[in-house]
């Protein structure tokens, strides 16, 4: 997969997905049991650790409010078929209690690429 599919892959397929507040079996292929969430000051491990984090989000956010637009991509490639993205993601929301999300963050996510499709192994968050 080049930098291309990639950035393709992740702007406009995993995060329309997560704008839309898709089911956990969508994201799954995506992950591993052993796949580390930081997300801010939250911490989540494996398949179970996404599928809380999302659980709290689907709890949060009015759906169809959720705006997620990735840019600025910088690729490292690493040894055995894993490649470091680091990108900006700005991201706009609805809470159920009315408030209302305007920010950019930082993201970092280590992809292992062997088996000719995406496995997140390290998913990072912060503040841009």
């Amino acid at each position: 997969m080049n930098r291309a599919e990639l950035e393709h892959e992740i702007a406009k397929v995993i995060f329309p997905a997560f704008d839309r507040l898709e089911e956990d079996d969508f994201f799954i292929p995506y992950f591993e049991q052993g796949t580390q969430f930081e997300i801010h000051d939250d911490k989540f491990v494996g398949i179970d650790g996404f599928k809380h984090w999302m659980a709290g989000n689907r709890q949060t956010f009015k759906p169809n409010t959720l705006e997620h637009s990735a840019h600025s991509f910088v690729f490292e490639s690493l040894e055995d078929g894993r490649v470091e993205v680091e990108f900006l993601l700005d991201f706009k929301a609805e809470t159920f209690s009315g408030e209302y999300f305007d920010s950019v963050v930082r993201e970092k996510w280590l992809l292992n690429l062997s088996s000719h499709s995406i496995k997140i192994e390290r998913y990072f968050v912060e503040p841009a």
